[in-house]
């Protein structure tokens, strides 16, 4: 019996270790662009993800619904798509992502191991962090704080989206505050609050207002749900916090050349006072067509990807729409938008309802908050990141409702 729960116990972590490498992959560029490296973590992930089963899949019903459900309808527009080539493109990427999330899924059978997913997830995420400040320890350093330019940005010289990695580091931010507030061993309380310095540091000099956004809405919004008893101290935490960022991202020379005048620019097209920069004015260009295209293609609208296209007719940009809400509307029309977010819909239902009830559910609170306000600024209904995310909401609260599995007690 010892001899068989030992051998469980090491195929588990063997799985953990290729799920931190599917992750780590999954997150960096210059790792996911190699075929030989993806295709190859992947396969070790699933043969692990066999060995720990035994060739067994567990499908959660809602999420595997949904996912069946928002697939079909992607793959289902290439029949109206103005461009097969791009839905069919999208969806190969898109199947590839959500297999893997299904198979992970399909591996947690009670809360502790949503937990240690989330912890994995952590991993990787530190990987990277480490990985793009190794790499460009050089142009970190080496940032003209006379000049206000999207050439100072962590990431974008070597062709990399700086704002995926901020908004990789803003979620990594995120869980590390959490374990600092929860953590009682004062070697790792340090440990962890040396990491949130890290990690938003990262955030900050890849320039992206989103990352930035959701460090300071993801620590407000934890410190909000678990202010229960300590009020007061909370308000001085989350008044802190701000006012050091602010003085960080307007008032040193090196963060405002990278982070500050972006920031100003997005300001004044919001309060219709002052210079808007040339990024936060076509992404509101964006947006606006975005609507347009909706509204002449209200029920189904004109494939997923292809946006694209007629943005480029109207915008003059063959991009995106830089909004998870619009791009969706757009491509899918009224349909794929309410197959899409009914279920953003059923886990705020279960947030508002359950999200006093320990400290783990109101971290996730905080990033699910973090996720809704990133769709305005970001399209991630295809980001690995972000549906890894969803994926870990939607096994926390089944996993809770079913209860503790005899697999996971006997472990």
């Amino acid at each position: 019996m010892g001899r068989l729960v030992r051998k469980e116990k090491s195929s588990k972590t063997i799985l953990d270790l290729a799920t931190i490498a599917v992750f780590s992959v999954a997150f960096n560029s210059d790792w996911h662009s190699s075929g030989l490296i993806w295709w190859g973590v992947l396969f070790l992930f699933f043969i692990c993800f066999l060995l720990q089963e035994k060739g067994k899949l567990f499908l959660e019903k809602g999420y595997t619904i949904w996912i069946l459900l928002f697939v079909v309808v992607c793959g289902g527009s290439v029949s109206w798509a103005s461009s097969k080539q791009l839905v069919i493109t999208l969806m190969v990427g898109l199947f590839v992502n959500l297999s893997v999330l299904l198979l992970l899924r399909s591996s947690i059978h009670c809360r502790e191991d949503v937990k240690r997913t989330m912890i994995l997830l952590l991993i990787a995420i530190s990987v990277n962090g480490l990985y793009m400040l190794i790499i460009n320890r050089h142009s970190i350093t080496g940032v003209n704080t006379g000049i206000q330019s999207t050439a100072n940005r962590l990431g974008g010289q070597n062709g990399w989206n700086a704002n995926s990695i901020g908004m990789l580091m803003s979620i990594g931010f995120i869980i590390y505050f959490y374990l600092f507030q929860t953590e009682k061993r004062i070697v790792f309380k340090i440990l962890y609050g040396l990491a949130c310095v890290l990690a938003t540091f990262i955030a900050l000099v890849t320039g992206s207002r989103k990352a930035f956004v959701t460090v300071i809405v993801g620590a407000v919004a934890y410190l909000l749900f678990d202010a229960k008893g300590k009020r007061s101290r909370n308000i001085i935490i989350i008044t802190g916090v701000i006012t050091i960022l602010y003085y960080i991202v307007r008032k040193i020379p090196y963060f405002y050349a990278i982070i500050g005048w972006r920031l100003d620019g997005a300001l004044a097209l919001f309060i219709g006072k002052g210079v808007v920069d040339h990024s936060t004015m076509i992404r509101s260009q964006f947006v606006e067509a975005g609507i347009k295209v909706f509204l002449s293609h209200p029920i189904l609208g004109v494939g997923i990807d292809c946006f694209r296209q007629y943005n480029a007719a109207i915008t003059g940009y063959s991009w995106y729409a830089h909004n998870d809400y619009v791009e969706i509307l757009a491509d899918l029309g009224i349909v794929g938008f309410l197959i899409y977010y009914v279920a953003y819909a059923y886990l705020f239902k279960n947030f508002y309802k359950r999200f006093k009830e320990d400290k783990f559910t109101k971290l996730l609170f905080a990033i699910f908050i973090c996720v809704l306000l990133d769709g305005y600024g970001a399209v991630i209904y295809s980001d690995f990141l972000f549906q890894t995310i969803l994926m870990i909401i939607f096994a926390w609260f089944t996993t809770t409702f079913a209860g503790e599995s005899k697999k996971c007690l006997r472990d």
